[in-house]
């Protein structure tokens, strides 16, 4: 190609991406400068965006609507608009910021209504390829399901920073078919391969109408259909309608209607009309949410909820908790104080704090979680997150609270699981509860209930040789006595090893010892060459409010050579397609939840986890989980047992676990939510050579993923043997575990 050629391609690009952002720009954006100059008065007090168009082919239009989008000092703002968290790049006509700089992630700008704030905007979607047509991407767009990412402040000088995620939405191929909404206003909503519209504008004692496609218990024409549930949500605080007496479905009250085979069709689609409760007034929030996999074995887990539809015709405007009182507060950083770290089961916690104010106006609403959301409330009364234990309103003119929480009574009837004795803490939360708050986490210090007694595995400590602080070690073989100084008999002591690389091991797993008159704790080696050589020994404190200080540690040397474990560890990353974790969600994923122990891992809770292993990395795949929602694993070794990080949910609920040398060993992984909520486990058994066929001995082939799953485990979990296999195999699944956790908190802090 010539240049004159090379430049007339350059402008033909040119004047399609001008055609492209032409399209984008609404009527009203095309005044001079004096009219973009007006005030605008935006019709919602936060950003909001809405994608009305849920499932577009390649190279088709997405049609997305927003509100709330005003400049500070001169008109609407503009948008720019992101596929995939910035995954797909444009290959030509790159989009500049404010300053100069191209940033191919941007792939289509809106400009806002200068009076309102609001747009209405066609976005022309990839084609698919990556050839460097108008509309090509780096990569190609994929069928699937996709979200939008759009952000303000850098397109515009002086304009304010924000950044809002979409829901999804689904591109099908050219030959794919678009599912058929209804005539009547409608809300769209989408889960795990299944679509349902429901009515938008509804009346006060009238009825609801709701239409569904592709409920199925899976694919294929013999699936069959799905059992759904349906329920409505009164408030944001997640109050559901009601039914009694004789009303009541499947021993649940707030199952507002449940739809079997005989209202929906074989092929998973169905049409019902639903009354409404009494009492609804105009502008109130509603919202219907919609389940299946909960009442049919087998069936395909789904749960979809659609935004507030519009009551009696006036739109919720949302409650959003701030007030007009500006709000002084009394301490720089939020605090929260525990005043009577002692308490029973059943009592009150007295808890206070300062520092919460909300910048919106007012104090802020404060969430409170207890033991980082792991005990949970049994009902929705409180919040619908049932981890969120209580809600406190901070005052609106200093921000300063005095809280009394009532604690669970130890039992099943008021918490999930019972509260334990011994150490707790309470996380405070703020910025999803009122509108315009500021985004904190802040944790208690420890409070007991009943007798005391630490838990967990305690933070890795930095060894030098000026901490030794006194301790020593007396060892014959495998026996060792450990000598705290200043300890009074019955101290808490929690033992680790530490490699020469600095990496704790746990040979004593998550034990708790105490010491005796001496200040004295014993212990046995593992002498089956799990731990070999030259270490070095680490005593921290369990005390109450000084949990995990470094006590002092002493050289150690582990019977048997070194050189037979792993030389590689595992780590968990998502999957390519996974959408970026959000703030929240990146400043979670620091703070682990407390592993539960290796006993309550039995058949009946593995939930169906399967993994495919493809080389040294495992596909795990977790249909209990949420897509798009945080994942925990944690290994399990002897009996000890460590977390070893967290990812992003993909659509298809999958996790990557990077295996290295434990690829072609034995052992466990479990899968818990940000809550601590066991999503399930996984038990790898690799293929060995006794059990590949004589066909495949003799001819080597390309290796065929090996999958694994629920159906590989019918015994109980075998603790004691497997523990001992993995002891050895296993113990450097810890050793780059907290590495990972530091990187995530810097990277979290960048």
């Amino acid at each position: 190609m010539t240049p004159p050629v090379r430049r007339a391609g350059r402008a033909a690009a040119a004047l399609a991406l001008l055609a492209t952002t032409c399209a984008l720009t609404p009527a009203h954006a095309a005044g001079n400068d004096a009219e973009q100059a007006t005030a605008c008065a935006p019709t919602s007090t936060t950003p909001q965006a809405r994608i009305l168009t849920q499932t577009v082919k390649r190279a088709g239009t997405l049609r997305l609507s927003g509100s709330g989008w005003c400049h500070p000092t001169d008109g609407g703002s503009r948008i720019g608009v992101k596929i995939d968290e910035g995954g797909i790049r444009r290959v030509n006509g790159v989009i500049e910021l404010a300053n100069g700089t191209p940033n191919p992630e941007i792939w289509a700008v809106v400009d806002a209504d200068p009076r309102t704030g609001e747009f209405t905007a066609d976005l022309p979607m990839p084609d698919g390829t990556a050839s460097g047509n108008p509309h090509s991407s780096t990569p190609g767009l994929a069928d699937g399901e996709h979200t939008l990412r759009l952000l303000s402040g850098s397109l515009r000088e002086g304009d304010t920073p924000r950044t809002l995620q979409t829901g999804t939405f689904t591109v099908v191929a050219d030959g794919g078919a678009v599912p058929t909404p209804p005539a009547w206003s409608h809300e769209e909503v989408r889960s795990n391969g299944a679509t349902a519209w429901v009515e938008r504008d509804i009346e006060p004692g009238g009825s609801l109408r709701i239409k569904g496609v592709g409920w199925t218990r899976g694919s294929g024409s013999a699936a069959g259909p799905s059992t759904i549930a349906i329920k409505l949500n009164l408030t944001e605080d997640g109050e559901q309608a009601r039914r009694t007496g004789s009303a009541v479905l499947e021993g649940d009250p707030t199952i507002w209607a449940l739809l079997d085979s005989s209202e929906v069709a074989t092929d998973g689609s169905f049409e019902t009309t639903l009354d409404l409760p009494d009492g609804l007034r105009a502008g109130q929030f509603l919202t219907v949410s919609l389940f299946s996999g909960k009442f049919a074995s087998g069936d395909t887990q789904r749960t979809a909820t659609t935004p507030p539809l519009v009551v009696g015709g006036v739109p919720w405007e949302g409650e959003d908790g701030s007030s007009d009182v500006e709000c002084t507060p009394t301490s720089s950083t939020p605090v929260v104080r525990i005043e009577n770290p002692s308490a029973t089961f059943g009592g009150t916690l007295r808890v206070t704090g300062t520092g919460w104010c909300n910048p919106s106006g007012g104090g802020s609403r404060i969430g409170v979680k207890i033991d980082e959301g792991a005990i949970s409330r049994l009902d929705s009364a409180v919040h619908a997150n049932r981890t969120i234990w209580t809600i406190l309103q901070a005052e609106h003119k200093d921000g300063t609270f005095t809280a009394d929480i009532t604690l669970p009574d130890g039992t099943a009837r008021t918490s999930a699981p019972a509260l334990t004795s011994g150490a707790h803490t309470l996380r405070l939360l703020s910025g999803s509860l009122a509108t315009g708050d500021t985004v904190r986490t802040v944790q208690s210090e420890p409070f007991v209930v009943g007798r005391y007694r630490p838990n967990g595995i305690p933070e890795p400590v930095t060894l030098r040789p000026g901490n030794r602080h006194g301790l020593t070690v007396a060892q014959d073989g495998d026996q060792v006595r450990v000598r705290v100084p200043h300890a009074a008999k019955g101290d808490w002591v929690f033992l680790s090893a530490y490699a020469p690389d600095g990496s704790p091991r746990y040979p004593w797993g998550d034990r708790w010892l105490r010491t005796d008159a001496r200040g004295r704790v014993a212990v046995r080696l593992p002498s089956d060459g799990t731990i070999t050589g030259k270490h070095r020994l680490v005593a921290q404190s369990g005390e109450l409010g000084r949990t995990g200080r470094l006590l002092g540690w002493a050289p150690v040397t582990f019977p048997g050579e070194p050189g037979s474990t792993p030389t590689t560890t595992p780590t968990v990353r998502p999957t390519p397609s996974a959408p970026a974790p959000t703030p929240a969600q990146q400043e979670r994923l620091t703070t682990a939840p407390t592993p539960l122990p290796a006993k309550q891992l039995r058949p009946r809770n593995q939930r169906a986890v399967t993994g495919t292993l493809d080389g040294t990395t495992l596909v795990l795949e977790v249909p209990a989980a949420e897509p798009g929602h945080l994942g925990f694993v944690s290994a399990y070794v002897g009996t000890t047992v460590v977390p070893v990080g967290g990812a992003v949910f993909d659509k298809r609920r999958r996790l990557l676990i990077d295996l290295g040398d434990l690829a072609d060993r034995e052992f466990r992984l479990a899968v818990q939510g940000p809550a601590g909520r066991l999503l399930g486990w996984y038990q790898h058994e690799p293929v060995t050579a006794a059990e590949e066929s004589p066909a495949t001995a003799e001819t080597p082939a390309a290796p065929e993923p090996t999958r694994t799953g629920a159906a590989a485990v019918e015994e109980p979990a075998r603790v004691g043997v497997l523990d001992a296999a993995l002891s050895g195999a296993g113990v450097l699944l810890l050793a780059v575990t907290w590495a990972l956790l530091a990187l995530r908190r810097r990277g979290a802090a960048s």
